[in-house]
């Protein structure tokens, strides 16, 4: 990416003073449970995209699918990209579970020799519909404070369960 700062004695530019270096990337993506599969899977142009695995949804897919675009509580297909896992079962949040598989992918890959920790910065991306645990945590803490500020009044029970 060209940048139109002035370069900084420091190696970086005026925007960021250092310069700054991708050590390491790590992933797990549907279809592709590290990066290099994921890589593969956009060169050979093969499509992630399935079925809804039975039991995935709490609702039936063929009981909420309609073709028209916009109707409420509704979705308009019946496939998605989905991650299996069965080593995704256990006490952490599936999220959880993907960022720590991720995270040790990438420090695999990088380079830490001379590294000076104090240096160091994370950078984290999610691109995915919350699990059942965050919805969960969403209903306890958000949808409260949600209603209070939308209708004035809090109900005693959740909207899910």
């Amino acid at each position: 990416m060209k940048s139109n700062s002035a370069p900084s004695p420091g190696g970086g530019n005026a925007s960021f003073p250092e310069p700054i270096a991708i050590v390491g990337m790590g992933g797990v993506f549907p279809g592709a449970p590290a990066l290099a599969d994921f890589w593969r899977l956009i060169e050979e142009g093969r499509d992630a995209c399935r079925p809804v695995p039975a039991g995935r949804w709490l609702l039936d897919a063929d009981a909420i699918r309609s073709a028209v675009p916009g109707t409420p509580d509704a979705v308009l297909t019946q496939r998605g990209c989905f991650i299996e896992d069965p080593s995704l079962d256990g006490e952490l949040d599936p999220m959880v579970q993907l960022l720590i598989r991720a995270g040790q992918a990438a420090f695999a890959e990088a380079r830490t020799d001379n590294l000076k920790r104090s240096d160091v910065g994370v950078v984290l991306g999610n691109i995915a519909l919350p699990t059942a645990a965050a919805s969960a945590l969403g209903d306890e803490v958000l949808a409260p404070l949600y209603e209070q500020k939308v209708f004035g009044r809090t109900r005693e029970k959740p909207i899910c369960v």
